[in-house]
């Protein structure tokens, strides 16, 4: 059923968050269907069902029963009530129907609160009419193919302040980052688990060992990519204890036996309650070290870009902003790249011969989609010039 699909669902990325191989007894043998949540969503369904079922007439309450809370929700005119029970022990998801309550009495408090307020008015609201601000001058059309070439203009040098941005930036801090924080993620997960004392302890001493053990079996036919898949097919994340020796022999591969390892070295990967599933991946990231390409080899793959003119003076600086981040730690990468931008933008509006009632009206228009590219229209347009267009 749909209901039992969601709930292994949940059991699978519950069990990736705390390493319990879930007990799925109770859910194969039908078992959840008699859970008081799920009796509550049949009930809930079957009262939404009814005719005379409408969101505005729900009522949610709090009552009592031989000693146990739990929630009813009914609706006017309605025979359905739709109680739910919270299990005293559960996940956040038991939680939901308490978060509906709450929510559904603050949104029919705030609904009688805002009725109270027009009713004392004794009166329509009014509706608030809006105005054009930066508008366009009445003989527009004599400026129609100026306007869209002033507007593609602008356009393209916000397709390369994103794409330089966004766009190249994301790659680069990626590629930056890929497999640099295998050691210092482990340390993390190791004080996490441990207290400090057998942390330090597992980093000084487990590792090390257990590093060279699984070095010794990586090679050409047998690369850490070919290991990590494994450990995805192999689904070691739900496989039971008794069974993580073999599996483990059948992920590294390469005649290993998991006999070579010692007892606090199977804890650090077998025990999935103290991060196993992840401590094994973290330590063949270390093996693997970092995937490092040059800043040529990444620009020369075959990146989407919007860009449609070229700008090669522009393309040239924007590129040096990046490759100085890239290559040298260099700050600021994003601020100038964003001034390069703005100062051709600046340019473009310098030598424009349109009107300048026109140039801003365009400006704005096409800058108002986007927030990054707003930020360009307010540092170009100087408010003595905005002002005088600004009506009431």
């Amino acid at each position: 059923s749909c209901t039992m699909c969601t709930i292994l669902t949940g059991l699978e990325i519950d069990a990736a968050k705390n390493g319990e191989h879930p007990n799925l007894d109770s859910i194969l043998s039908n078992d959840i269907e008699k859970c008081s949540y799920i009796k509550f969503l049949h009930k809930f369904k079957k009262l939404r069902g009814e005719a005379n079922y409408s969101f505005d007439n729900l009522k949610v309450a709090v009552k009592e029963s031989n000693g146990k809370n739990y929630i009813e929700v009914t609706a006017k005119d309605c025979k359905t009530a739709a109680k739910f029970y919270p299990p005293v022990f559960g996940t956040f998801i038991n939680k939901l129907p308490l978060a509906f309550y709450n929510a559904f009495t603050f949104y029919a408090k705030d609904g009688k609160e805002e009725g109270k307020k027009e009713s004392s008015k004794g009166k329509r609201t009014e509706k608030i009419q809006s105005e054009i601000v930066f508008a366009y001058v009445d003989n527009k059309k004599d400026e129609d193919i100026k306007i869209e070439e002033f507007k593609s203009k602008c356009q393209n040098i916000f397709d390369y302040n994103f794409f330089y941005s966004k766009t190249l930036m994301y790659i680069l801090s990626s590629e930056k980052n890929n497999g640099f924080y295998a050691i210092e993620n482990l340390e993390k997960k190791l004080y996490q688990a441990y207290d400090e004392e057998d942390a330090v302890k597992i980093q000084r001493t487990v590792v090390p060992r257990l590093l060279a053990h699984l070095k010794s079996y990586i090679n050409e036919n047998n690369t850490v990519a070919d290991i990590k898949d494994r450990i995805n097919e192999k689904k070691w994340l739900f496989v039971p204890m008794e069974k993580r020796e073999t599996v483990l022999e059948e992920i590294i591969a390469g005649g290993f036996s998991a006999d070579i390892l010692g007892d606090e070295e199977k804890e650090v990967l077998f025990n999935l309650c103290n991060r196993g599933y992840i401590n094994i991946w973290l330590v063949l990231s270390i093996i693997e070290g970092p995937k490092s390409y040059s800043f040529d080899e990444i620009m020369s793959r075959d990146i989407k870009c919007n860009i449609k003119v070229k700008d090669k003076r522009l393309g040239e600086e924007l590129t040096e902003y990046l490759r100085a981040y890239y290559d040298n730690n260099a700050t600021d990468a994003l601020g100038k790249i964003y001034a390069a931008c703005l100062k051709s933008l600046g340019s473009i509006i310098k030598n424009s011969d349109l009107s300048e009632q026109s140039m801003i009206a365009a400006l704005y228009e096409v800058t108002a989609s986007s927030l990054d590219n707003r930020k360009f229209f307010w540092d170009l347009i100087e408010w003595e010039k905005l002002e005088k267009y600004v009506k009431r």
